[in-house]
């Protein structure tokens, strides 16, 4: 009974250093050999050994407890097969009478162990024990739960990690938003190297940034002014640019298997007596723009501390380029913007996009000096310069119409006769009153009377005169063309035998061959109009007859018109007068003022409207 409470008082004790082990905090190189000498102390073994097989096969023991003991030549080949054999099954015991070198358990790790090499696939714990195995079973159990403890440890270890580098991220987080608040490039550039020469302990950190093919050191933390001509700012320049050329991280020295040249950092490093070197290019839109010289007498850097290195340099360094960009005038930033462009404008992404860009550019630049004629549209009507008035010379009726509206008449022939009948009747009363007046004078002047002689005579030139009149409105009744022209006004056959007024107007009769075009100039383009300008005119029922005009005379005051304000201008017809011309015929003129360009065609009428709207 006794035996069985110190057993099980035993297995706790075990339990709980493993369980303490499991969260040891101290590094894998420290966890190992604890490890190790702790299963052999449990297990009662002589010697306990961390097998690793390298990629070809070979095995190699990294950790072993006791660290200094001797390795027999039996021992090794039992280690071997117990190797072979855990890698069979998993987990191995030699019981008691089997193993004819020894007893000795081995077990297969379900992890690779940690920064022990990287050329590795696959682990194994061996333990040779003093004696033959007689609990087999309770000592299987106690190593299950003995392999499960690297894999505890590397739980908190990389929780831990974590943590931390979460609380580091964090510390990024903060410093790049302190470095937001910055107005001015230099300022940004002297506080990132200031921060991560105090957070890293470096000796010194600078910064350089590309200005067209070179590096040029721009900061170095600490240093307000420096002379960048020196033959050590020179070299730090060689060093930054050798890590932009490449576009990767060098560390000197190097810890890594990765190919980079580190010539200039490794003279720099000789002739500066600094022997830790880290440089880190910042990146722009995915191309290297600028390096991160860090400088360390102490210590090397390590891996944590690069990370969070970089973490910082990436955070800052979009705010660091927009601080560079616009803290310089504007000719340096508008050369800056060309040079960053250029290239992506000639290359092959988004030529659909360019070739629209393109096409554009093209069609704005030919509109602008492109030379155009620039030409008015007004509002056009034929008109004659002579026009005569035919109307009635008496009342009468009408009797004969020989024309209508649109007939060519020619000077002297009838184009309109009136009703004579009672103007017949009228002459015979008056040629008779006037013989019966003259004889009546001659016989009171037979008489020797002189009163009724006077009287006589007056009757008789009253009724003589009445007889002109009424011969004159006879000679008149048959109304003759004045002129040679055109009818222009008067639809009198449909007025046959209707009366007519003396003075009502019959027939308007144009002349053809003193024709002149009326232009309605409106008054937003009056001011381009002067006389002596050509154009041409195109009419309503022959648009495709193009007539050319000479603007002679501008009207000096406006007219209104529904609603619309223009000015009357006068253009005479460079050229014959067509038969078929009519006065009042109307159309569409285009006044030629001159060669403007194509673009200030297209938008003068908008630019005229946006400054009559805003007043500009």
């Amino acid at each position: 009974m006794i035996d069985q409470v110190e057993a099980a008082q035993a297995a706790a004790t075990s339990i709980d250093s493993l369980a303490d082990l499991g969260r040891f905090t101290g590094n894998p190189e420290e966890f190992w050999p604890l490890y190790l000498a702790m299963l052999g102390r449990l297990l009662n073994a002589r010697r306990s050994i961390l097998m690793l097989r390298a990629l070809d096969g070979s095995w190699r023991a990294n950790y072993q407890w006791p660290t200094k003991a001797r390795l027999e030549e039996a021992d090794a080949n039992q280690i071997l097969r117990l190797v072979d054999a855990a890698i069979a099954v998993g987990l191995h015991a030699d019981l008691p009478g089997t193993g004819r070198l020894g007893t000795g358990i081995s077990a297969t790790l379900r992890s690779l162990p940690f920064r022990v090499a990287a050329d590795i696939n696959g682990a194994v714990l061996v333990l040779l024990c003093e004696e033959a195995i007689h609990d087999t079973q309770s000592t299987l159990s106690l190593l299950r739960l003995a392999i499960e403890t690297p894999e505890h440890f590397e739980t908190q270890r990389r929780l831990r990690g974590v943590v931390n580098n979460a609380e580091r991220l964090q510390q990024a987080v903060i410093f790049a938003n302190r470095l937001g608040d910055e107005t001015y490039f230099l300022q940004a550039a002297m506080m990132f190297c200031n921060e991560l020469a105090t957070r890293f302990s470096c000796d010194r950190v600078s910064l350089g940034w590309l200005e067209g093919d070179m590096v040029k050191l721009r900061v170095i933390s600490h240093i307000e002014k420096f002379d960048r001509n020196m033959a050590a700012a020179l070299a730090l320049e060689d060093v930054m640019e050798e890590s932009l050329d490449q576009d990767q991280e060098v560390l000197i020295p190097s810890a890594s298997e990765k190919a980079f040249v580190a010539r200039s950092h490794a003279e720099y490093a000789r002739l500066q007596g600094v022997p830790y070197i880290l440089s880190i290019p910042l990146r722009v839109g995915g191309q290297p723009q600028a390096v991160v010289t860090a400088e360390r007498c102490n210590q090397p850097f390590a891996e944590s501390q690069r990370w969070e290195m970089r973490v910082i340099c990436e955070l800052s360094t979009s705010r660091l380029a927009s601080l560079e960009r616009n803290d310089r005038w504007i000719g340096a930033r508008f050369a800056t913007f060309l040079r960053s462009n250029l290239g992506r404008l000639w290359g092959v992404d988004y030529s659909l996009t360019k070739l629209s860009v393109l096409l554009i550019v093209i069609a704005i630049m030919v509109a602008t000096w492109l030379p155009w004629s620039y030409r008015i549209d007004t509002t056009a009507t034929l008109r004659s310069d002579e026009l005569v008035f035919i109307p009635a010379p008496f009342d009468a009726y009408l009797s004969e119409v020989n024309v209508e509206i649109g007939d060519k008449v020619e000077q002297g022939v009838a184009v309109v006769g009136l009703d004579t009948r009672e103007l017949l009747l009228e002459e015979a009363m008056a040629a008779s009153e006037v013989g019966r007046f003259a004889r009546e004078a001659e016989k009171a002047q037979a008489a020797w009377q002189l009163a009724d002689m006077q009287i006589a005579l007056a009757r008789q030139r009253q009724s003589a005169a009445r007889l002109d009149l009424v011969r004159d409105h006879l000679a008149h009744a048959r109304i003759r063309a004045p002129i040679n022209g055109v009818v222009v006004e008067g639809e009198l056959k449909k007025n046959l035998g209707s009366p007519v007024k003396k003075g009502d107007l019959l027939l308007k009769i144009a002349r053809l061959d003193s024709t002149f075009i009326e232009l309605e100039i409106d008054h937003k383009d009056i001011h381009e109009a002067v006389p002596g300008q050509r154009g041409e005119l195109a009419f309503v029922g022959r648009p495709d007859l193009k007539v050319g005009l000479t603007i002679e005379r501008i009207e000096p005051v406006s007219t209104a018109r529904d609603g619309k304000n223009f000015f009357l201008a006068r253009a005479r017809v460079d050229g014959p007068v067509q038969s078929w011309w009519r006065p009042g015929m109307g159309g569409t003129a285009k006044i030629d003022i001159g060669d403007r360009s194509l673009l200030w065609i297209l938008t003068y009428r908008s630019i005229r409207f946006l400054r009559r709207t805003f007043w500009l």
